[in-house]
């Protein structure tokens, strides 16, 4: 089925029941244990003006279909199956490794994947997966890979990852960062390497009353992201007129990095999308929303200390929807945007760019990734069936290079 034809299903709607509809190999001890426990219900991707001072409106979703791109190759978390059944949808990592030509299905195995994954780059080339809770399964487990997928170690967090694609965030030291979703609001964990113990770094609460919280007017931590110091980073929604929420950690406390927007966007609530990190400088996609109408910008630390650039504009047109992002490597970002049953692709190459357009992506295309090599792929989802669609340089349409068929088996959920 096409994914962006009729009523599109809202992911955010509770935890998703268990099950990998597949046969899964033996799940290691540590990470059969998070397959036990109680569903904290959180809703969860979108911002509740929990501490700010009346509400504003925000993305509907930030979409968990994502992409992200390293020197060393390209990873995608997809949903697939049957998209508009909970119980038959499953969430699945593929990736390209750099020089590579084609994708491959690298799912961390033995663990519900009905809830969602989310995915950070770690140290030598590695990646580290989380798993979004779903109704048996109340907090989230980890998988890390440094093989490309070939082999993964299990890791165990305290409560369910944060309904966002940058959930978590792995330093250079590997210090792993995860903003968690618990019933009093998000909160900053942090590990020192060992995936199974874990200490309070932040809560959403505090980090609202903290003077930067304050002159955000934060509503609602959205992302994590490790800076170039190996400081801590949030993303956040901010209620205050035109500030953009990126906070940096420091042993004096929290600042507000980002600018405050300008021009016809000063008045705008604005909300991260997506925080990255490109060898430790920070990128960020923020949301801008003003008198119903929305906007995407980029923004980046500038060259001088405690300067930051911002991008131009990209207004969406009413009635599309964002579906998917993309971080692109040296700091870009690539979005899909979908109204009715056209997927729009839009580029944010870095800093200093502007938005450009690609070509209209295939029908079914559920994101947008951008391979070390410069090309674009569009990745279409119908039921188990995965499609990758090249973009070659300087081409006007786009090419089928690849099918995939998942091994998903519909009904092994309820």
């Amino acid at each position: 089925m096409s994914r962006v034809s009729g009523p599109r299903p809202d992911r955010r709607a509770g935890a998703w029941p268990e099950g990998r509809g597949r046969a899964p190999r033996r799940a290691p001890q540590a990470t059969c244990a998070a397959l036990a426990g109680v569903l904290v219900a959180v809703i969860a991707g979108s911002v509740a003006p929990a501490y700010g001072t009346g509400a504003r409106p925000f993305l509907p979703r930030i979409p968990l279909d994502a992409t992200l791109t390293t020197p060393t190759g390209t990873w995608a978390d997809l949903a697939m199956g049957r998209l508009a059944e909970r119980l038959n949808t499953f969430w699945e990592l593929f990736d390209i490794p750099s020089g590579a030509s084609r994708w491959s299905l690298v799912t961390p195995p033995g663990v519900a994947d009905n809830g969602g994954l989310v995915s950070a780059t770690a140290p030598h080339a590695g990646l580290l997966t989380g798993f979004e809770a779903s109704v048996d399964l109340g907090f989230s487990p980890l998988a890390e890979t440094t093989d490309a997928g070939r082999s993964w170690s299990p890791g165990l967090l305290p409560s369910e990852l944060a309904r966002v694609p940058d959930a978590l965030a792995v330093s250079a030291g590997h210090r792993v960062l995860a903003l968690l979703s618990t019933g009093s609001g998000r909160v900053l964990d942090a590990s020192s390497g060992d995936l199974s113990r874990w200490h309070r770094v932040a809560t959403e609460r505090a980090v609202a009353s903290s003077a930067a919280g304050r002159a955000c007017g934060l509503l609602r931590l959205t992302a994590v992201a490790t800076s170039a110091s190996g400081g801590d980073a949030l993303g956040a929604a901010c209620g205050a007129p035109g500030r953009v929420g990126v906070l940096v950690g420091s042993a004096t406390g929290w600042s507000l990095a980002a600018p405050r927007l300008r021009g016809s966007l000063s008045g705008a609530a604005t909300e991260i999308v997506r925080l990255t990190a490109s060898s430790g400088t920070l990128a960020a996609l923020a949301a801008a929303v003003s008198a119903g109408r929305t906007w995407l910008v980029g923004a980046w630390p500038g060259s001088s200390a405690g300067s930051w650039g911002v991008s131009p504009e990209l207004e969406l047109a009413p009635g599309s929807e964002l579906t998917s992002t993309a971080a692109l490597a040296g700091g870009g970002f690539a979005v899909t945007v979908a109204r009715g049953a056209r997927v729009g692709v839009e580029v944010l190459a870095g800093a200093h760019a502007r938005w450009s357009r690609l070509p209209e992506a295939p029908a079914g295309t559920v994101a947008i990734a951008s391979t070390p090599g410069g090309r674009y792929d569009a990745l279409t989802v119908d039921g188990s069936k995965f499609a990758d669609y090249v973009l070659a340089r300087g081409a006007s349409s786009w090419r089928r290079a690849q099918r995939i068929t998942a091994p998903i088996q519909y009904g092994s959920s309820g």
